[in-house]
């Protein structure tokens, strides 16, 4: 699809074709006026070698359709239509309908729609579908994420790529799954100005200012989630940030701050009266996790602002609110925020906003906040310096995933604004693959490029040094990047990028049977780099012809029952869960393992309560009561790989009764994810809802623990060796 992306770019900056024969309100997606033979409104860029146009010598639903067409037999090119929205959308998805027939479209070719929300707000075209051959009409969609305030422009378009033949027709649009006719158009309001810019001057920082920036984080934060007028959406909080931080910052005096932080909050309207049932509400739930509020009391203004601040975190929290919505079912999140795609990575109110933005959502909505190694507060006054001067994306990139880290969550992904995080640890790395054991890097597969070197790496190689510098010390140098919930994980997370570099060569001192050697390997482009594929397995299978074994990663609910037909009078199970698995793996043998109903987890969440409180509020039970229920022993498998939904799928297995679990503590990251936008287009996320044991046990952090433990060797990685299923095998 690098074709298609590439004409994008193109039609991006280059593209100017008039629109103003196109109604507003009509797109002409029936292409029922054209000219030329192509619909009004809808241009071809850069197709040479494809014939496109309207196709008369045939009619489809009664209207002729739109057809692309190679000219040669064979065609690695693309063709492709766009039309270009003339309206902003208002609403939250744009959904692309179009039928779509095709003919002798060659196999490494393909066909489909595509929609793109400029300015990096939302791409989506039908790749994945693979549509090429021979196909009869058919209904194909896309559905985009929209985001009016951020957008500068809508394009929707058809592709062929590759050789053949492709008609479209009956193309619809609908916003918010209605009609796009009956959507409303975005307008610009005020704070519009600040779609791409702060507009804030730099400034020199000392340490009058960062204390300063560090009340102004908290007091934005508690006005953005506890104001009842910010909830209704009445305000705009990041131009409220941009429009305060100037003036705030002019002040020298701390009486002349209070003040302005005094009028700032009632700038937001009256403050409801103090929640008088407050204690009966909460006492209603079990609460987890109560709201974090002391820094209130630590403030250097006098008792006025404090009060003021503590009568609005007692405010009822409201049904709805603008910047927090909550997914369905587990009640986790939905975060609704400003990507400002466009910002400079110079506007230092932008790289502000990040921070402060990302520290405040931690602080309210993160369920094991408790559980962050540093003090949040600290958090907070330790990254407004590195964030200040962070004016280049190597810098932004590495200070926010130093600040992710912090969090101790291994769901703290990282998009930032390199796949590989390139601008922090280089655009080069190895062709094998390492497992780090007791601050050891040892090489645990070699990649395509390694395989044909007479003299190169051999796996179980143990490597001591790289460039003269001590593993260990790349470890620890690397450590701090890095986003997980245990030590084990992390360093599991480290193993692809501990040798990504930017220099083209690495001298390694390296171990072999015993004898030290050095060896100087080049480095090649992470986009190049490629892995030997790994030797296929099936789903399932039977060990020894006594024990089922099942990869929950690959298993589908269509194996299950070729699978028990295998296990009829088996004597054991396998579930191995050092993978994530393709399906609710618990849930398609509730039948068949679980002999009677009980509950495996409790979760916590914050729907309902006010920011930073966390209840247990629900419960998820697995099985019903079956005598016939299977009676051979169930084992399960995890190690430090094993995260999220492995976690809770393998918590539902323990209460089997005699179940073992071996290998080694999982990730500790469970519960459903939410997903954080920031700045420049970055994204993180969270765990978004606390995981726990009936008996209120924590996994997070912790892991799932083993009940047999099953340490990884040097030696294991060498002889390829799988001890934790070894182990497994010889219960039996």
């Amino acid at each position: 699809m690098k074709v298609v992306l590439q004409l994008l770019l193109f039609v991006v900056f280059f593209n100017t074709a008039a629109l103003a024969q196109v109604s507003q309100r009509d797109y002409n997606l029936d292409f029922k006026q054209t000219k030329n033979n192509l619909p009004i409104g809808w241009h071809i860029v850069n197709s040479e070698g494809y014939d496109i146009g309207m196709d008369t010598s045939q009619l489809a639903s009664g209207t002729p359709p739109l057809k692309i067409k190679s000219v040669a037999e064979v065609n690695s090119g693309a063709g492709v239509l766009v039309f270009d929205i003339p309206d902003n959308l208002a609403g939250k998805s744009l959904t692309f309908v179009a039928k779509i027939r095709t003919e002798n479209v060659s196999e490494e070719g393909q066909v489909g729609i595509y929609g793109h929300v400029h300015h990096k707000v939302d791409f989506k075209n039908l790749e994945d579908l693979k549509i090429n051959g021979t196909r009869d009409w058919k209904d194909y969609s896309i559905t985009l994420e929209l985001a009016p305030e951020e957008t500068d422009k809508i394009s929707i378009g058809l592709y062929l790529i590759g050789s053949g033949t492709a008609w479209f027709n009956e193309l619809r649009l609908f916003v918010d799954y209605k009609n796009y006719k009956q959507a409303p158009v975005f307008e610009s309001t005020a704070d519009s100005i600040y779609r791409s810019s702060s507009r804030l001057s730099p400034f020199e920082l000392n340490d009058q200012n960062q204390k300063l920036l560090k009340d102004v984080a908290l007091v934005w934060g508690t006005i953005k989630y506890f104001h009842p007028s910010v909830a209704e959406g009445k305000w705009n909080m990041d131009a409220e940030l941009f429009k305060f931080l100037p003036k705030i910052l002019s002040l020298q005096s701390e009486e002349q701050q209070e003040i302005e932080f005094i009028n700032w909050i009632h700038k937001f309207g009256e403050i409801p009266s103090r929640l008088n049932n407050k204690q009966d509400h909460n006492e209603k739930n079990e609460l987890k996790l109560r709201t974090d509020l002391t820094w209130i009391a630590q403030l250097d203004y006098s008792d006025k602002l404090k009060k003021i601040l503590l009568q609005l975190s007692e405010v009822e929290p409201p049904d709805q609110h603008r910047y927090i919505a909550y997914f369905a079912g587990p009640d986790h999140p939905d975060i609704k925020e400003f990507s400002y795609t466009k910002a400079s990575v110079d506007d230092i109110g932008i790289r502000l906003l990040g921070l402060f933005r990302y520290w405040n959502i931690i602080q309210y909505f993160f369920p094991y906040r408790y559980l962050t190694e540093q003090p949040w507060d600290g958090v907070l006054e330790e990254f407004i310096p590195v964030f200040h001067r962070a004016n280049t994306f190597s810098a932004i990139d590495s200070a926010y995933l130093k600040l992710f880290s912090k969090i101790n969550d291994g769901h703290a992904f990282a998009t930032l604004s390199t796949y590989y995080n390139t601008t922090v640890f280089g655009n080069n790395g190895v062709g094998f693959k390492i497992k780090i054991i007791n601050d050891k890097a040892v090489v645990a597969a070699l990649g395509v490029d390694s395989l044909d070197r007479e003299k190169g790496l051999l796996v179980g190689d143990v490597i001591y040094e790289v460039n003269d510098i001590p593993i260990v010390e790349y470890i620890r140098s690397r450590r701090p990047y890095i986003a997980a919930s245990n030590e084990k994980t992390a360093l599991k997370y480290m193993e692809p990028i501990l040798f990504q570099t930017n220099e083209d060569q690495l001298k390694i001192k390296f171990s072999r049977n015993d004898i030290e050697s050095f060896i100087s390997i080049h480095t090649l482009n992470l986009d190049s780099i490629r892995s030997v594929p790994e030797k296929s397995s099936p789903p399932f299978q039977i060990i020894n012809n006594r024990i089922g074994y099942v990869q929950p990663g690959k298993f589908k609910e269509k194996d299950l029952e070729p699978f028990l037909n295998l296990m009829e009078g088996k004597e054991g199970l396998i579930l191995d869960y050092r993978q994530y698995p393709a399906e609710e793996m618990h849930q398609l043998f509730s039948d068949y393992l679980f002999p009677e109903k009980k509950t495996f987890v409790r979760i916590s969440n914050n729907k309902g309560l006010s920011p930073g409180e966390f209840a247990i509020k629900r419960s998820s039970a697995i099985g019903n009561y079956n005598p016939n229920h299977f009676k051979g022993k169930v084992v399960i498998l995890i190690d430090e790989g094993s995260q999220s939904a492995a976690e809770f799928q393998t918590m539902a297995f323990q209460t089997i009764p005699g179940t073992v679990v071996i290998g080694r503590n999982s990730a500790g990251a469970d519960g459903n994810f939410s997903s954080i936008p920031l700045p420049f287009g970055f994204k993180t996320a969270f765990s978004g809802t606390g995981i726990y044991y009936p008996d209120f046990g924590e996994t997070q952090g912790i892991g799932i623990v083993p009940d047999i433990y099953v340490e990884q060797t040097i030696e294991d990685v060498k002889s390829k060796k799988d001890r934790i299923l070894q182990t497994a095998i010889d219960l039996f």
